[in-house]
């Protein structure tokens, strides 16, 4: 009995080791069970942060932590057919919580980095790659349009133990013009965490991550990354404008 249970245990390690990428997505030569998906529709940071969660279970915009990955991942969009004019994509790259400390949203180890000449700029807060020239990065204003790289892991689980993000919720109509914050969609009953569509100022609508399940002061410090957020970057109207 023993002897068996030894030969299911390595058959299912062999299993998971071949498992394929789901179709449309690459698997990496650099890291072990994990797949690409290149975005070739332009979207927000936020919006394509939630994409890459909705297509896949455990999904994010893409963590690049060595060298050979960030090779790798340019491979991977320079094979990939595109007639959308990408020019930037978004990677999962961000220091939105505190101006120039940078962190992977999928929350893997910040050390590796591939900035171009004169970057980062201080003033903007996420991160993309000319995947398809050199694979330097770039900040660029959050609710700026680009294609993106998402990421998942095969069989649900990361190599870098990723901080765990609760289920995510996306608000699609456009914000009223009442909800200046989180804080505003809050109070008026969204509890989930999730992408919200707040509109600060009047002049056009854009997406942030609101955490509402934390108290007190972690609700108040997201108020407050909503207001340095729109102090920083350009706000992006939902109607293009």
């Amino acid at each position: 009995m023993r002897c068996l249970s030894i030969v299911v245990t390595l058959s299912l390690v062999i299993t998971i080791s071949i498992q394929d990428c789901p179709d449309g997505w690459h698997k990496s030569e650099v890291v072990p069970n994990k797949c690409y998906y290149v975005g070739i529709q332009k979207k927000t940071w936020f919006d394509a942060e939630a994409s890459c969660q909705s297509a896949q279970p455990n999904a994010h915009l893409t963590s690049i932590t060595s060298a050979f990955e960030n090779s790798n991942v340019e491979a991977v969009v320079i094979s990939t057919p595109s007639d959308s004019g990408c020019g930037q994509f978004w990677i999962g790259g961000n220091d939105i919580e505190q101006t120039g400390q940078f962190e992977w949203v999928d929350g893997s180890s910040w050390g590796y980095a591939r900035w171009g000449p004169g970057q980062p700029d201080a003033t903007q807060q996420c991160v993309s790659s000319t995947a398809l020239q050199n694979g330097q990065w770039k900040t660029e204003p959050c609710g700026a349009e680009n294609c993106f790289i998402c990421e998942m892991y095969l069989g649900g689980s990361t190599s870098s133990s990723p901080i765990t993000t609760p289920s995510m919720t996306t608000t699609s109509a456009a914000a009223p013009a009442t909800m200046t914050d989180c804080w505003d969609w809050f109070v008026n009953g969204a509890h989930t965490d999730g992408i919200y569509s707040i509109n600060p100022d009047g002049r056009g609508s854009f997406n942030v991550f609101c955490d509402m399940t934390t108290d007190g002061g972690e609700l108040q410090k997201i108020r407050n990354i909503g207001q340095k957020i729109l102090a920083k970057f350009e706000v992006t109207s939902t109607n293009g404008k």
